[in-house]
């Protein structure tokens, strides 16, 4: 179950509590009812480039500059061990009531694995050392193919709707994985200092990018959707 938002904020008058990945939490949130409101239909272009801008340019770009790297060198990251058995083991044995919405995506869009030379260079790092992080790192990449097929135009209507069911799957099951398991992880495991370093770093890029403001853009939208 995703932690409450209210749960995750400061004492200090309510602010968002980055230290604690509350800001990742909180667009979660917006993701998963983004997914609900168009669990029986294709979203329109406009509503896909609205949630690929949110997810990739905001998102995923706080989680793979900020927050991954500091996951290089954690020993239950990198031997697997228990306390990341609930993260990793969903890919290999689909357990857990977790389904294999990789493997099914992955078929579905031809997906191969990109060489480390294709890919940024803290993903290549990620795949190169074998780095159980890569596997977060590769949803992120199945979604953006996911992205790249559904705005294409190419696919029929009821390929492009069975496409959109996948990564819906897909990017529901990858938010239970990481607020289920890699947050209380990272909560528990990481030093102060390096919280604290996520947070100042987060915090300086949501205020470039006034990520506050277009939250409750992308809200209002589905709002008036729904």
């Amino acid at each position: 179950m995703l932690i409450l938002l209210e749960n995750l904020r400061s004492e200090n008058g309510g602010e968002m509590d980055y230290e604690n990945f509350a800001d990742l939490s909180n667009e979660h949130e917006v993701f998963r009812n983004f997914l609900e409101q168009h669990k029986h239909h294709t979203p329109a272009d406009s509503d896909l480039t609205e949630l690929k801008l949110m997810l990739e340019n905001i998102h995923h770009t706080k989680e793979e500059y900020f927050l991954f790297p500091l996951l290089f060198g954690m020993n239950a990251l990198e031997v697997g061990g228990p306390q990341c058995m609930l993260f990793f083991t969903p890919r290999v044995i689909g357990g857990l009531g977790w389904t294999d919405s990789f493997a099914a995506l992955k078929t579905a869009l031809n997906y191969q694995q990109p060489k480390p030379e294709e890919l940024t260079p803290f993903r290549s790092e990620a795949f190169r050392e074998g780095s159980m992080i890569k596997i977060p790192l590769e949803d992120h990449i199945l979604g953006g193919r996911a992205f790249q097929e559904l705005q294409s135009g190419s696919p029929l209507p009821e390929t492009r709707q069975k496409i959109f069911e996948l990564f819906s799957q897909h990017l529901q099951d990858h938010i239970r994985r990481e607020e289920d398991c890699l947050f209380p992880l990272l909560r528990r495991e990481l030093t102060s200092d390096q919280k604290a370093l996520y947070a100042e770093r987060a915090a300086a890029f949501d205020r470039e990018k006034n990520t506050g403001s277009l939250i409750e853009k992308f809200r209002a939208s589905l709002n008036r959707a729904g």
